[in-house]
């Protein structure tokens, strides 16, 4: 399979990140959306009547999801494309759903390779998009110029080396600075 372009692969990652914003209109359940600076009787803040709605909106679909794409014989594609459909009419979803969204998005207009992942022992989904198969997916330092990380619940869409760099910031918190990724579902 060819490798797509680098400037054809981000106008096509910009079209999905795109895309999933305007259709997750309600946003996500495990972000706070506290736009007020509401605060409860200790100082702490606390979540606005929406984050609560939206909560109950990703705690169904993924109810819902999982009833649906329970059976063994359903492929992770099938399910990842019946969680993005199910994330798009709800208008709400956390970082598994934007992804599947952004992957049926990007599967519609043909764009390939195109990849899924996930962190290996955590709790987080992405797509890249371009990424030569021949690099290693949990080493995104050493992914092709081309490759592109589209993240659209953290609000990331950037070169898939620059990943990396944004990561190892973003979970230093956590402790987590070496981690592993693996591609859930790979279209060339």
């Amino acid at each position: 399979m060819a490798l797509m372009a680098k400037a054809r692969a981000m106008t096509m990652a910009q079209g999905a990140y795109d895309y999933v914003k305007a259709r997750i209109h309600l946003g996500a359940s495990n972000k706070i959306l506290n736009p007020s600076g509401w605060v409860d009787a200790n100082g702490r803040p606390i979540n606005s009547p929406t984050q609560n709605v939206v909560t109950m909106c990703v705690n169904s679909l993924r109810s819902e999801w999982l009833a649906a794409t329970g059976a063994p014989e359903t492929t992770a594609l099938r399910r990842l494309l019946a969680r993005a459909d199910m994330a798009e009419k709800a208008g709400c979803g956390n970082c598994g759903e934007q992804a599947s969204l952004a992957f049926a998005w990007l599967m519609r207009h043909r764009a390939t390779p195109l990849e899924f992942m996930t962190i290996i022992n955590g709790d987080h989904a992405f797509c890249v998009l371009n990424r030569d198969r021949t690099t290693n997916p949990s080493d995104p330092d050493q992914w092709n110029d081309a490759s592109v990380y589209i993240d659209p619940w953290r609000s990331l869409l950037s070169p898939g080396r620059e990943m990396s760099q944004r990561n190892r910031i973003s979970w230093m918190h956590l402790g987590t600075v070496k981690y592993s990724f693996q591609s859930v579902v790979r279209l060339e």
